[in-house]
Protein backbone atom coordinates (compact mmCIF):
# COMPACT_ATOMS: atom_id res chain seq x y z
CA UNK A 1 0.00 0.00 0.00
CA UNK A 2 1.18 3.48 -1.15
CA UNK A 3 0.67 6.54 0.92
CA UNK A 4 -0.66 10.20 -0.88
CA UNK A 5 2.36 12.80 -0.54
CA UNK A 6 1.28 15.33 -3.15
CA UNK A 7 -1.43 15.68 -5.51
CA UNK A 8 -2.21 18.39 -8.01
CA UNK A 9 -4.94 18.70 -10.24
CA UNK A 10 -3.78 20.54 -13.60
CA UNK A 11 -5.08 24.29 -14.26
CA UNK A 12 -7.46 22.86 -16.64
CA UNK A 13 -8.94 20.35 -14.53
CA UNK A 14 -8.21 17.62 -16.97
CA UNK A 15 -4.79 16.05 -15.72
CA UNK A 16 -3.87 14.84 -12.12
CA UNK A 17 -0.67 13.84 -11.03
CA UNK A 18 0.00 11.97 -7.39
CA UNK A 19 2.90 11.33 -6.01
CA UNK A 20 3.25 8.22 -3.48
CA UNK A 21 5.02 7.08 -1.22
CA UNK A 22 5.60 3.42 -1.47
CA UNK A 23 5.35 0.48 1.30
CA UNK A 24 9.77 0.42 0.61
CA UNK A 25 10.15 3.50 1.38
CA UNK A 26 10.61 4.57 -2.07
CA UNK A 27 8.50 7.30 -4.48
CA UNK A 28 6.38 7.34 -7.79
CA UNK A 29 3.69 9.55 -9.29
CA UNK A 30 0.90 8.31 -11.29
CA UNK A 31 -1.29 10.21 -13.88
CA UNK A 32 -4.74 10.18 -14.50
CA UNK A 33 -6.80 12.11 -17.61
CA UNK A 34 -10.32 13.15 -17.08
CA UNK A 35 -13.07 12.20 -19.31
CA UNK A 36 -16.76 12.95 -20.04
CA UNK A 37 -18.48 10.41 -22.23
CA UNK A 38 -21.38 11.36 -23.21
CA UNK A 39 -24.82 8.76 -23.62
CA UNK A 40 -27.24 10.24 -26.17
CA UNK A 41 -29.69 7.67 -25.88
CA UNK A 42 -29.96 7.26 -22.33
CA UNK A 43 -30.00 11.30 -22.31
CA UNK A 44 -27.00 10.82 -20.07
CA UNK A 45 -23.06 11.47 -19.66
CA UNK A 46 -20.20 9.81 -17.15
CA UNK A 47 -17.53 11.33 -16.10
CA UNK A 48 -14.86 9.54 -14.70
CA UNK A 49 -10.65 9.67 -14.12
CA UNK A 50 -8.76 7.14 -16.65
CA UNK A 51 -5.05 5.89 -15.10
CA UNK A 52 -2.03 6.78 -16.98
CA UNK A 53 1.25 5.31 -16.62
CA UNK A 54 3.53 4.91 -12.80
CA UNK A 55 6.42 6.10 -13.02
CA UNK A 56 10.14 4.84 -12.07
CA UNK A 57 11.31 4.78 -8.68
CA UNK A 58 12.86 7.65 -6.65
CA UNK A 59 14.68 7.72 -3.72
CA UNK A 60 13.12 11.40 -2.72
CA UNK A 61 9.89 12.42 -2.92
CA UNK A 62 11.69 15.76 -4.45
CA UNK A 63 13.35 13.56 -7.10
CA UNK A 64 9.81 12.10 -7.60
CA UNK A 65 8.54 15.48 -7.89
CA UNK A 66 10.97 17.02 -10.30
CA UNK A 67 10.58 13.84 -12.80
CA UNK A 68 6.45 14.62 -12.98
CA UNK A 69 7.32 18.16 -13.60
CA UNK A 70 9.28 17.05 -16.75
CA UNK A 71 5.84 16.25 -18.24
CA UNK A 72 3.54 17.98 -16.23
CA UNK A 73 5.40 21.90 -15.30
CA UNK A 74 2.60 22.52 -13.26
CA UNK A 75 2.89 19.92 -10.60
CA UNK A 76 6.36 21.95 -9.31
CA UNK A 77 3.91 25.35 -9.36
CA UNK A 78 1.16 24.20 -7.16
CA UNK A 79 0.49 23.82 -3.50
CA UNK A 80 -0.84 20.33 -2.26
CA UNK A 81 -4.28 19.18 -2.52
CA UNK A 82 -3.83 15.83 -0.04
CA UNK A 83 -1.89 13.80 1.07
CA UNK A 84 0.54 15.10 3.91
Amino acid sequence: MSEVIKHVVAPDGQTRVTIHRRADGRFEFSYDKFYVDEIPEYNHHMEYWAPGQLSGIFDTAETAIREASVDFPWVSDLKNEGGS
